[in-house]
């Protein structure tokens, strides 16, 4: 059955500084101050944004594997991102916040000790598998990332993951984003802007309502990569909270390490997407057209190396603070070391 609060909405911080005042307000609000929080009935509260790539934490509740391991899971709904359910944990109405490692770091070097305790999806390697694209007009003189020095590039908003994504894309294809003009835009202008040619390229979710006119040149977000299994988004929980529930937490991965076991076998897809429909109100037809993030509950460690050293290189977070990985990722989660 599922079990649904809500938690109230928390502005999000756009940068290190923003989300430090974030989180030392939540944390002025916490339910008892003791550790960052923690409900008092024994409920696990596991924020959720409402995203349809939250598969395996809905897979896990329906499934029983949460109950399967004496874990009374409640689900909350948060607004906003990332920062949002950092702050809910901070603040005692969550215990896991679903959120994205330059985030997690970001609150780190704000002053908030945070532990990573499972992955529930990646970045995509693989090309046809790719859930991003970047699209220039067709006809364009653009055929690859390295192409788009001097060029004006459009994102949903800039100084972000994303930008540091492009630029990153960029650099691995033997060029410098440093002259990169960027661009932020609403979702639902970044194709027309390409069209009419207010920007060269808009970097955007796939797949996109209509190609007319218009030419992917590949994923920025596949070929960052290199090929290596990156975390995308997962769950924390703050260190203190981690440190006294440190079974709790090992069980909670290992319900999403079951539950990515069985979304990944093929047997599963129409019973995935039936629950994928239910919980982020999409029809199973759009779902199955519409690529999906890798699923995963583990963290490959040389893979979130990599991805924080994006993260460095495109400013989103700071090279001189940077949290020991190996001590950021709760030990049963981590991969390939």
């Amino acid at each position: 059955m599922k079990r649904y609060s809500s938690t109230p909405r928390v502005v999000r911080g756009g940068s290190v500084a923003a989300l430090a005042v974030t989180l030392l307000l939540a944390a002025g609000c916490g339910s008892d101050g003791s550790d960052g929080g923690g409900s008092s009935d024994g409920t696990l509260k596991v924020s959720s944004l409402g995203y349809c790539s939250e598969i395996p934490l809905w897979w896990a509740e329906e499934k029983g594997l949460f109950d399967d391991r004496g874990l009374d899971v409640e689900l909350v709904e948060a607004g906003g991102g990332g920062s949002t359910t950092i702050a809910a944990a901070v603040g005692g109405s969550v215990d896991v916040a679903f959120t994205a490692p330059g985030e997690v770091i970001q609150a780190i070097q704000g002053g908030t000790p945070l532990t990573w305790i499972a992955t529930a999806y990646g970045f995509p390697t693989d090309e046809e598998a790719a859930t991003s694209g970047a699209m220039v007009k067709d006809g364009s003189s653009i055929e690859r990332f390295s192409d788009l020095e001097g060029r004006t590039v459009a994102l949903t908003a800039v100084g972000g993951v994303s930008e540091a994504t492009v630029a990153g894309a960029i650099r691995a294809d033997g060029g410098d984003p440093s002259s990169v003009k960027w661009v932020a835009l609403p979702g639902g202008q970044l194709l027309q802007a390409v069209l009419s040619g207010k920007v060269d390229v808009a970097q955007t979710p796939l797949p996109v309502a209509s190609m007319e006119g218009l030419r992917n040149i590949g994923s920025p977000h596949t070929l960052v990569t290199g090929g290596v299994s990156m975390p995308f988004a997962g769950y924390a929980q703050t260190t203190d909270f981690y440190t006294s529930h440190e079974k709790q937490a090992e069980d909670f991965y290992d319900a999403l390490t079951q539950a990515g076991e069985e979304l990944n076998d093929p047997a599963n897809a129409d019973e995935m997407y039936r629950i994928m429909a239910e919980r982020c109100g999409q029809t199973v037809e759009a779902l199955k057209q519409t690529p999906m993030n890798p699923i995963m509950a583990d963290v490959n460690m040389p893979g979130l190396e990599k991805y924080v050293d994006i993260l460095v290189q495109g400013k989103v977070v700071r090279e001189d603070s940077l949290p020991d990985l190996e001590e950021l990722v709760a030990p049963f989660a981590q991969s390939g070391s």
